[in-house]
């Protein structure tokens, strides 16, 4: 399994959407192809 690495830029995004709340993290995983465990 390759390992991918995320920018700092994508990452911010993630947590921003997180912090707002307005969207779950589901959709989060979904919208930006990230796993699960990035956005907790």
């Amino acid at each position: 399994m390759i390992r991918r690495q995320h920018s700092k830029e994508l990452k911010f995004k993630v947590a921003l959407d997180a912090i707002r709340g307005d969207l779950t993290i589901a959709q989060i995983v979904l919208i930006y192809k990230v796993s699960e465990s990035l956005v907790h």
